[in-house]
This record gives C-alpha cells, sequence and structure tokens, in this order.
C-alpha cells in the first residue's frame, strides 16, 4: 500500500493522521494500535518517507498517564519506541497542550510542524500574535521547529478561498519573519512584529486578490467584501 501511495504522492512526509484521539474515547497506544503505527512508520521510512503524526498520538506513545489537561504529567518515556524520525503536528491551542509541546518535543530530539491557533478562517490579529517557537531557545528553533500553516475544515468547496485568504497570509508572514534583536529567546520573539502595520498591508493584499477575481474574503471579517477603497473592479467573483 504504502508504495501505491507513493506513486500518486511521491513527497518525502505522509501524514498519517490520528488526530483527536484520547484515552478517554479509544485506547489508542494501549497494544496492537501502537504496534501499528510504529510498523506504518518503518515502512514508509523504507520508502524515504518522514511520517508526521498529530500530537496525542505522540503524548499517548511518549508521555506517562497524559490527559486532556495535562499532556505529560509523568514526563517523557525514556524508552519511548517512536521514531526520531516522526514529525509531530502540533494544534491544539488555548489550553495547558499549548506551548508545552515545542518544549518537549525539542528537548527529546523530535522536529514538529504546527497550526495550533491557526483555524481558518479565524482572527487575523490573534494569527498575527502567535508565537511558533515561545519557550524554547533559538537553537532548538532553527533546528526542531521545521514550519507551520494554517489549517481548513470541514467547508463546502464554494468556500474555501474566501476562508482561506487572506488569513492564511498573516500566518505566512509569521512563519517567514526573523528578527535580530540581542537578548531574544528566538528569532521569532525578537521580531516585535507590529500589527497596527501589518493589517494594512494586508487589506491592501486582500483588495489585490479581489482586484484578480479571486474570492477573498473580508480581513477577520471586519469589512464588507466591496470596501477595497471605493473600487467596485475589487468586489470579488467565485
Amino acid at each position: 500500500m504504502a508504495t501505491a501511495v507513493r506513486k500518486i504522492c511521491p513527497e518525502s512526509r505522509a501524514c498519517l493522521g490520528y488526530s483527536s484521539c484520547f484515552k478517554t474515547r479509544c485506547c489508542f497506544f494501549s497494544g496492537p494500535l501502537e504496534y501499528m503505527n510504529n510498523r506504518i512508520e518503518a515502512i514508509e521510512k523504507r520508502h524515504g518517507r518522514r511520517s508526521i503524526r498529530w500530537e496525542e498520538a505522540w503524548f499517548y506513545s511518549c508521555c506517562q498517564s497524559p490527559t486532556r489537561a495535562d499532556p505529560c504529567p509523568g514526563g517523557f518515556v525514556e524508552g519511548c519506541q517512536t521514531s526520531k524520525d516522526t514529525i509531530v503536528h502540533h494544534w491544539r491551542a488555548g489550553n495547558s497542550w499549548s506551548g508545552e509541546l515545542a518544549k518537549l518535543t525539542s528537548a527529546n530530539g523530535y522536529d514538529m510542524i504546527t497550526s495550533a491557533g491557526w483555524y481558518l478562517p479565524g482572527n487575523a490579529s490573534e494569527f498575527y500574535a502567535i508565537e511558533p517557537c515561545a519557550g524554547v531557545s533559538e537553537e532548538a528553533c532553527s533546528k526542531h521547529i521545521l514550519g507551520g500553516g494554517p489549517a481548513l475544515w470541514q467547508r463546502d468547496p464554494s468556500e474555501v478561498i474566501s476562508t482561506a485568504f487572506p488569513n492564511a497570509a498573516v500566518v505566512a508572514e509569521v512563519l517567514w519573519s526573523a528578527g535580530a534583536q540581542s537578548g531574544a529567546t528566538t528569532q521569532f520573539e525578537s521580531q516585535k512584529r507590529n500589527w497596527s502595520a501589518a493589517e494594512p498591508r494586508l487589506r491592501r493584499f486582500r483588495c489585490a486578490l479581489a482586484e484578480r477575481g479571486v474570492a477573498a474574503g473580508p480581513v477577520g471579517g471586519l469589512e464588507s467584501y466591496g470596501g477595497c477603497a471605493g473600487n467596485q473592479r475589487a468586489q470579488p467573483t467565485i
């Protein structure tokens, strides 16, 4: 199966999923499923692909007694069988899980990508304030935090573009921004990004998309579709 999938999707990474699986709902890593997961990742590795698994699958494999409230109350399992080639996908935000995953993964030699707090359409200014490497050293950030991106789920196909843009561009700017201010914990924290300066730029980007016929939605839902400096040509079309 892995060979067949690779012919269709030749990318160097394969997302195995396992989202939203908690021990209160299923005994995910209590035996056979843990074996299956590690076997699939080993197969992907033989085909030259790194596997991506959602954070709770990593917690339940590599942390002692994880719960919804505390992902790793018993500490990291030194004998964790999950390969260091596995990439952990961080998605939970707004609770104790958020911010801890970057520390746990990087401290134990695992790489991470993140979409935590970046679920579209979302709020553009809140997206802009998120620091992917908060709480970790610049060395750990550069080595283990590979990147990230916004996430979009369960939308009618006709709504995908207007839901994703322009706010997906906010996430892109956060991920591509860097700074060099001395004394900062990470390059992201040293950037001192300024939303008041970024917002007009985002609005211009949204209008540029609309003028090209891209059905870009309002910036954070704050304006109507026709709000591009009175230019009626900017009205997005589908």
